[in-house]
C-alpha cells in the first residue's frame, strides 16, 4: 500500500495540490512537500528513477539502518530518523526525507502519525510559516521532539509510579517490571540519541535552500535535544536507583525470613536435647519416678523458650 500527498508550500500557507505528471521535470520555483505512506519501499522505483537518483541514494532510503548520519547524494539531502510509534513509543519506525532541489520529500510507513493534519495546520497558525524546504525541515523536526517530550513524560510517570510502590513497600511490585521499563527507558534513550547523531550534521552542509536564518534556527532545534538526552539519562538513573533499592527491601525480607528460622531452629534445639535424654527411660532416673515430672519437664522446657524469646527480642532480632 502506497499513498502519495503533494503540498505545496507558500508564504503562511501549506495546501495540498494535485500530483501532476513529470513534475519533477519541469523547472519550477515554488516548493513542494511530496508526503509517501508506504509499506514497501521498492515500489517507489519509478519515483527514484524520475528525481534521477544514483544507487547509492536508493540503498540509503530502502535500507534506512545502515545510515548513520545525513549526508548529500546525487544532488539530494538525504537522511533517515527513527521515529517513535504511536501505539509503543519504545519501538520506532525509520522515517526518511530526501531534499531535491525544490522538494521535500518524506517517506515512512502507513501508520506514522507525526505529521497530520492538525500539526500541519499549526505550522501556519501564527502567519510565520516561510515558503521555505529549510523553514518546514525545522518544523518537522521540531514536531518529533514534541512527540520525544510526550513520551519521555510519559515514562517519567511510569517510573515515579513504581518509585511510589517502592517507597510504601508495596509487596506487589515485581523485580520482572523495573527490568522491562528500564529496558523501555533504554530503547527510547536510544531513539533520541540516534535522532541527535542523525541531524547533527545538517548544520554542517551547505544546501541551495538553506540560509542564515535556517541555521541559526536548526542550530536551536539540535539544542533541544540536549534537554531530551539529560531527561532520559536522568530516568536511566533513577531506575537504577530503583532497583538497588528493591533489591535491598528483597534482601531485607530473605534476612527477616531467615532471621525467624534461627530463632525457631535456637529454640527448639535444648527442647530437642532434653527430649532425647529423657527418651532414653534409664532405670537410674530419678525424675521418672516423680508423680509431676511430666508438667515439670513442660515446664522447665517452656521457661527455656521464654528465656529465649526475651534474649532474642531484647538484642533486636525481631525487629
Amino acid at each position: 500500500m502506497t499513498k502519495l500527498v503533494l503540498r505545496k508550500i507558500s508564504q503562511n500557507e501549506i495546501h495540498t495540490v494535485e500530483f501532476p505528471k513529470d513534475i519533477f521535470k519541469e523547472k519550477t520555483d515554488d516548493k513542494y512537500w511530496l508526503q509517501i505512506k508506504t509499506t514497501k519501499k521498492n515500489e517507489l522505483n519509478a519515483l527514484f528513477n524520475e528525481l534521477q537518483l544514483s544507487q547509492k541514494a536508493i540503498d540509503n532510503i530502502v535500507e534506512p539502518q545502515q545510515s548513520t548520519h545525513a549526508r548529500s547524494i546525487s544532488s539530494c539531502l538525504i537522511f533517515n530518523l527513527k521515529v517513535s510509534q504511536k501505539i509503543d513509543p519504545y519501538r520506532y519506525d525509520f522515517m526518511t526525507f530526501l531534499l531535491k532541489e525544490n522538494f521535500l520529500i518524506t517517506i515512512c510507513t502507513p501508520d506514522n502519525e507525526v505529521f497530520e493534519e492538525i500539526e500541519i495546520e499549526s505550522w501556519t497558525t501564527e502567519k510565520s510559516l516561510k515558503a521555505s524546504l529549510g523553514h518546514v525541515l525545522n518544523l518537522m523536526i521540531n514536531e518529533i521532539i514534541q512527540d520525544d517530550i510526550t513520551n519521555l513524560a510519559q515514562a517519567r510517570e511510569i517510573v515515579r509510579s513504581i518509585s511510589k510502590e517502592i517507597d510504601f513497600n508495596s509487596p506487589e511490585i515485581n523485580m520482572n517490571t523495573i527490568i522491562s521499563t528500564k529496558q523501555n527507558i533504554s530503547r527510547l534513550h536510544n531513539i533520541i540519541e540516534d535522532q541527535f547523531n542523525m541531524i547533527n550534521v545538517i548544520p554542517l552542509i551547505e544546501w541551495s535552500d538553506f540560509n542564515k536564518t535556517f541555521y541559526k534556527e536548526f542550530l536551536d532545534t539540535i539544542k533541544g535535544f540536549d534537554h531530551l538526552l539529560s531527561a532520559a539519562e536522568r530516568l536511566d538513573r533513577k531506575l537504577n536507583v530503583i532497583q538497588s533499592q528493591h533489591q535491598l527491601i528483597l534482601q531485607e525480607k530473605g534476612n527477616r525470613r531467615l532471621n525467624t528460622l534461627t530463632i525457631i531452629q535456637s529454640i527448639f534445639t535444648p527442647l530437642t536435647f532434653i527430649t532425647g535424654i529423657y527418651g532414653m527411660n534409664f532405670l537410674n532416673m530419678p525424675e521418672l519416678k516423680m508423680n509431676s515430672g511430666y508438667f515439670v519437664a513442660l515446664g522447665f522446657m517452656l521457661l527455656i523458650t521464654l528465656g529465649q524469646i526475651w534474649w532474642f527480642k531484647s538484642n533486636g532480632w525481631f525487629d
